[in-house]
């Protein structure tokens, strides 16, 4: 059952400069550069989400946003164990109700550039293993 750590940002310089970071602290690191491709493996089968320790969602992306991606995760996949994070640019673009929806869901919200607190989330997912 091996841990892994997923990244859903359609910037792939953004996925590239943080899973490079974290595969450093020896984490494996699944990216996804396109939020629909992150839903067809939510759908899928034999998905292996509940190995996920932690899952860190890009709030401003084309087609569908972060909070559309966490509001599919937890309408859709029950019992989830994982560390979640939205980060964007500007965390003030979600709408108070969102934030609360989020925030009821232990959903950490951070300020882009995130990319030094996520390498720490991750740090601390290895130590607990």
């Amino acid at each position: 059952m091996d841990e892994f750590v997923i990244l859903v940002d359609d910037e792939v310089k953004n996925t590239l400069s943080i899973s490079e970071n974290i595969e450093f602290e020896d984490r494996k690191v699944e990216c996804y550069n396109d939020p629909k491709d992150f839903i067809s493996f939510l759908n899928s089968k034999n998905n292996n989400f509940n190995n996920c320790k932690l899952l860190v969602v890009d709030f401003s992306m084309p087609d569908l946003n972060g909070f559309d991606v966490f509001y599919y995760l937890f309408e859709n996949i029950k019992n989830i164990n994982t560390k979640c994070v939205l980060y964007s640019g500007n965390i003030n673009q979600l709408k108070d109700s969102d934030k609360v929806y989020l925030l009821n869901k232990n959903v950490e919200l951070l300020e882009k550039p995130a990319t030094e607190a996520i390498i720490d989330y991750s740090i601390e997912l290895v130590k607990e293993s």
